[in-house]
This record gives C-alpha cells, structure tokens and sequence, in this order.
C-alpha cells in the first residue's frame, strides 16, 4: 500500500505541475494579447481535474488503508482519509477535498509528529 500511495502522490504531482502550467500559458498568453492561444487553452484548463481526481484518491485511499492497517494515524483520521478518498472518486466533488486539505495535511503531520513509536 505504501507504494500505491507514493505512486498517488507523484501522479498528484504530476497533475498539479501540468495544471500550474497550463495557467502560466494562459497568463503569458494574456500578457501577448493572443487571443487564440487564450481560447485554446480556455478549453484545455477544465480537462485537467480528472488527473487531480484520480491522483487525489489513489493518494486518500491507499494512505487512508494502510494507516488503519499499521495503525499510523487514530482510526479517526484514517477513516477521515478514506473518506475524502471516496469523495474524490465522485467526480468534480473532489473540489471539496481541496478546501479542506490544509487542514487534513497539517492534522496528519501534527499527529505523526506527536506520536510516541517503541524503541
């Protein structure tokens, strides 16, 4: 699982990387007043979510999994996880797991940060 959840956060990578330079296109587009490079790649910005979506949810799922598994979050934050998971597969719902991921990534750092591993 630990894999399938790395090979979710490189794909979001990837994902975000191509969307921030699909707008750094559009801006420089703008900034040269072409207005057909602008309208193209108008078309081509929403086709970007289903790579977010599906990077989102690979990443949720299998971290969400394997932290009940291994029991490396509270199983609270790990169903939490699991959730958003799921939510990300419902399509552009996955706009929701993105209002709150601040709050998810600084939650699961604290909680790995404070938590207490045997020697």
């Amino acid at each position: 699982m630990a894999s399938a959840s790395f090979g979710g956060g490189v794909l979001l990578a990837i994902a975000l990387t191509t969307n921030a330079l699909g707008n750094f296109a559009t801006l420089s587009a703008a900034r040269h007043d072409d207005i057909q490079a602008m309208t193209t790649l108008g078309y081509a910005a929403p086709s970007a979510w289903p790579l977010l979506s599906v990077g989102s949810s690979i990443f949720l799922l299998a971290t969400g999994i394997d932290a009940l598994r291994v029991q490396a979050l509270p199983r609270w934050l790990a169903r939490l996880t699991i959730g958003l998971g799921v939510l990300c597969l419902l399509g552009p719902a996955f706009f929701v797991f993105w209002l709150v991921a601040p709050l998810w990534f600084a939650a699961v750092g604290l909680t790995l940060e404070t938590h207490k591993y045997p020697a």
